[in-house]
């Protein structure tokens, strides 16, 4: 069964060149801009974000996909509009933060305070 074609998620094409993480590992062309996409669980403690790292806060995030989002030959097709265009979601204020509140709805703190779940190699 092939693989489907990874996407770009509108990042600008510098970052792609030299950061090839999957494609270092096993170089096929089809994954030349392949990273996985975490879940969105405790999203707002995982900073920085974004598969390099570049944005330090969720609203850099949201502001990304609201204004940011750049052409690209492998654009994701979520990402491109009817007329081909990248498709961005052109927030307003309110719903931009009330998208990052959202997104911070889904920290789970009893998770993250629970020893259980803790860094096994901290003395």
């Amino acid at each position: 069964m092939a693989q489907p074609a990874p996407f770009n998620n509108g990042l600008d094409s510098e970052a792609e060149a030299t950061d090839l993480r999957a494609f270092a590992v096993d170089p096929q062309p089809n994954l030349r801009s392949a990273f996985k996409a975490p879940s969105l669980r405790n999203v707002a403690v995982r900073l920085p974000f974004m598969h390099d790292g570049r944005f330090d806060t969720l609203r850099e995030v949201v502001n990304h996909y609201s204004e940011g989002v750049q052409d690209h030959p492998d654009l994701g097709p979520g990402l491109r509009g009817p007329n081909g265009q990248p498709a961005r979601l052109n927030l307003s204020e309110t719903d931009a933060q009330a998208l990052v509140a959202f997104l911070e709805t889904l920290t789970d703190e009893a998770f993250l305070q629970d020893p259980r779940f803790s860094d096994p190699f901290q003395p």
